[in-house]
């Protein structure tokens, strides 16, 4: 399968495969009306139904619902989400908060990160750091 190529939906599939065999929405106690849609390819197979076809085809559910992954992968990676995914910046790309020097009001330097709204991070609150020396109160 080529990356231009969208992998068989797995309704189409099951609709190859089914070409002898009448009664499916029957034969898989499922409303007519879904297994009607998932055959043309307009709905999307759960894990019951795929259970359902694997049952009755004597085959494993896992089948069915990979290729529906397949399915929803290849769709994901060439429709609308397509262009909103190549703007994603990976975490191991993307840059980390520089850190910038804050000059404090008696003339030393801040040097802890500042981080996007411009200011310094507070300082961490004593009671969450006790001094070593501090005796434990459990």
């Amino acid at each position: 399968m080529s990356k231009s190529t969208p992998p068989e939906h797995p309704g189409r599939a099951l609709k190859r495969r089914l070409k002898l065999i009448g009664g499916l929405a029957a034969a898989t106690r499922l409303p007519a009306k879904r297994v009607a849609k998932i055959l043309k390819g307009k709905r999307d197979l759960t894990a019951e139904s795929a259970a359902r076809f694997g049952r009755f085809l004597e085959n494993s559910p896992r089948e069915w619902l990979l290729s529906q992954m397949e399915w929803d992968l290849w769709q994901v990676g060439h429709g609308k989400v397509a262009k909103d995914l190549a703007r994603i910046v990976p975490h191991s790309v993307a840059r980390p908060a520089a850190k910038r020097v804050k000059k404090k009001k008696d003339g030393k330097q801040d040097t802890r990160a500042v981080g996007k709204t411009g200011r310094a991070r507070p300082k961490p609150h004593a009671a969450s750091n006790p001094a070593p020396d501090a005796p434990n109160p459990e």
